[in-house]
């Protein structure tokens, strides 16, 4: 056994290389996931994520109250959602996007899916025609607080103001 060693040592140099590399990667790739684990466990605690959300195409405000008295909720946010076309400024004239559109109240702290700003601020008011963005939608687009949207609807054009990312 001792002389087959010998002879062929450099395929089992290479056998335990290729064991060393594999361990190695494996340990990579595993701390890696463990770290993002922890970022959205994270993220999930200080920014009170929802558990699971409930889809209505339309709902009277008064299902959120019915839905907070069930046994076992622990917090409710109705929303309203709505797809609309964007009109992005750009360098090289306007990019048209879709873009969701989703309301939060000014006049409280969110219950569930709290926000992160980080640029600019929050929302003033309902009526200030402001927006906030999802940083990675801004940067893609070079976008920054105090910078303006046209959403469009039907035939119907808005400016947006951008006041936070």
């Amino acid at each position: 056994m001792l002389r087959d060693l010998v002879r062929a040592k450099w395929q089992y140099l290479s056998i335990a290389a290729m064991v060393l590399l594999g361990v190695i990667f494996f340990n990579a790739s595993y701390a890696a996931y463990m770290n993002l684990d922890a970022s959205y466990q994270g993220s999930y605690r200080a920014l009170d994520f929802e558990d699971f959300g409930i889809a209505l195409n339309a709902a009277p405000q008064r299902v959120s109250g019915r839905v907070r008295r069930i046994p076992g909720v622990i917090a409710v946010e109705g929303r309203l959602i709505e797809e609309v076309g964007l009109e992005v400024p750009s360098l090289m004239g306007a990019k048209k996007v879709i873009g969701r559109l989703i309301t939060i109240p000014t006049d409280r702290e969110l219950a569930v899916n709290r926000l992160k700003i980080v640029a600019g601020r929050g929302l003033r008011s309902t009526t200030a025609r402001e927006v906030l963005l999802e940083a990675s939608f801004a940067k893609h687009h070079k976008l920054k607080p105090g910078d303006d949207l046209i959403a469009t609807r039907g035939s119907g054009r808005v400016r947006l103001k951008i006041a936070g990312i």
